[in-house]
């Protein structure tokens, strides 16, 4: 058998399309291979006239035509499913763009080298001029932040590989706005991040709308535990401190002390001063008696009508009754006239005091009722005083 690289010719013609195809690109091959058909039909034409003698080994042509046929058929089949390949490439990222423009989220498709590779046109719109494909992410940073890219939460997702969620203000076009920030890692096949997706949500509007409704609630809660006249604690929040105290007592073994106060012939004062004077005295009883207190766990409430309570948490009776006389005083001291009363003509009030160290299973209902006996008592011994 004859060598099948007899010549220097037949080995080039045989390995350079290889060496084009697989170093110099399939492409290139696919020309050269082409190429180097047309020139082996050629030979084989010019020995079939007789312009080549037939020792140049016709038969080698041939199988050297066959490879090359070969070859080219399977560069032709790898090209079209390349063309394919792409074509569903490009239609695909048609697809994610009309995708990204048409969400009311800002997205960025960010490198490893922090290079933004794709933006939306929500991005555009706040940050106009700002960012563009190519240009560092940290410019977006630097709006708000002088972050270094070594430093920023994009170097963390590449490292991790885990999504990182954040909430940042940048200087957009609309001012300063609050943003909730998601990165979302995307993995080749070695499992390693090759780019990340950053959404961004604009939640200016919703967060600001959220603490308003939270400062309301607030003066929703503080109006209902408060009286809306004298503005000192109500019924409602004289209720629940007396069961919040009585709880810690029982736990401590603690005295708690209630002082039930009542104004003197009050129905008199509004008979004849009318029903705002009485608001304006109910008013100034409980200033007075707020102002009285010296401890922040000391709680005056308006009891219901001319009725106040205070409630003194560790307080044993003759503290308690110290107390009661300071309020006593304290309002006979205003001289507010009240030409009905038998009392000098004055405002007074009269005060019961009760305390108790509550048992296991006694309830609070036993000092109200036992400050409430207290209180009649003041009223029947002649009012204005403590019992």
């Amino acid at each position: 058998m004859m060598c099948l690289f007899h010549c220097p010719f037949s080995f080039l013609a045989f390995v350079f399309p290889f060496f084009a195809i697989h170093f110099i690109g399939y492409k290139c091959g696919v020309q050269i291979v082409g190429f180097t058909v047309i020139v082996v039909i050629a030979l084989i034409v010019l020995q079939l006239i007789g312009v080549i003698p037939m020792h140049f080994n016709l038969p080698f042509m041939i199988v050297y035509f066959t490879v090359f046929l070969f070859q080219s058929i399977f560069l032709i089949f790898y090209e079209l499913r390349k063309l394919e390949i792409e074509k569903n490439l490009i239609e695909t990222n048609s697809k994610f763009e009309v995708l990204i423009n048409n969400v009311p989220l800002g997205v960025l498709m960010l490198s490893e080298e922090h290079e933004i590779i794709q933006k939306n046109s929500v991005i555009d719109a706040w940050f106009p001029n700002a960012l563009s494909e190519g240009k560092c992410y940290n410019q977006l940073v630097s709006l708000t932040d002088e972050k270094s890219c070594e430093n920023c939460s994009l170097q963390d997702v590449f490292k991790t590989g885990k999504t990182l969620e954040s909430v940042n203000q940048f200087k957009t076009a609309l001012g300063v706005r609050e943003f909730n920030c998601k990165m979302t890692p995307l993995l080749n096949e070695a499992n390693r991040v090759y780019a990340v997706i950053e959404t961004l949500e604009d939640v200016t509007e919703r967060n600001e709308a959220r603490r308003q409704l939270l400062e309301r609630q607030e003066i929703l809660n503080e109006l209902s535990y408060t009286d809306a006249l004298t503005q000192i604690p109500n019924r409602r929040s004289f209720d629940e401190k007396l069961a919040l105290m009585w709880s810690l007592a029982k736990s401590n073994r603690s005295p708690v002390s209630l002082i039930m106060i009542d104004i003197d012939y009050f129905k008199i004062f509004n008979d004849t001063y009318g029903h705002q004077e009485g608001d304006r005295c109910l008013k100034q009883v409980a200033q007075v008696l707020n102002s009285r207190t010296m401890r922040h766990t000391d709680v005056v409430a308006r009891y219901g009508g001319e009725e106040f309570a205070c409630i003194l948490f560790n307080t044993i009776y003759e503290g308690a009754r110290e107390v009661a006389e300071k309020f006593r005083s304290s309002i006979e001291f205003l001289r507010i006239p009240n030409q009905g009363s038998p009392l000098n003509q004055i405002l007074t009030v009269s005060l019961g005091v009760a305390t108790v160290v509550p048992e296991r299973d006694q309830p609070a209902e036993e000092l109200i009722k036992a400050s409430d006996e207290a209180l009649y008592r003041a009223k029947n011994f002649g009012r204005n005083q403590v019992q």
